[in-house]
């Protein structure tokens, strides 16, 4: 998932598994003053050059109640 430009979307209940990015943000990619709000979601298997998992970039997400296991990143 990639939230760019302002962007504000909430997700709840989800499962970010097994994805690829070739940069940045395997499961999910925050940039240019995103606000995602994130809730009861796992991210689990997923794998990029930067933040395996979730990568954020002049971004301030909410996170709660989430899972993250077995992701991978050369950095973050």
């Amino acid at each position: 998932m990639y939230n760019y430009d302002n962007s504000s979307p909430t997700v709840s209940n989800c499962t970010f598994s097994d994805n690829t990015a070739n940069n940045r943000g395997g499961g999910m990619y925050n940039n240019y003053n995103s606000s995602p709000t994130v809730t009861n979601c796992t991210f689990s298997g997923n794998t990029a050059d930067y933040g395996g998992g979730m990568y954020n970039s002049s971004s301030n997400p909410t996170v709660s109640n989430c899972t993250f296991s077995g992701n991978t990143a050369d950095y973050g």
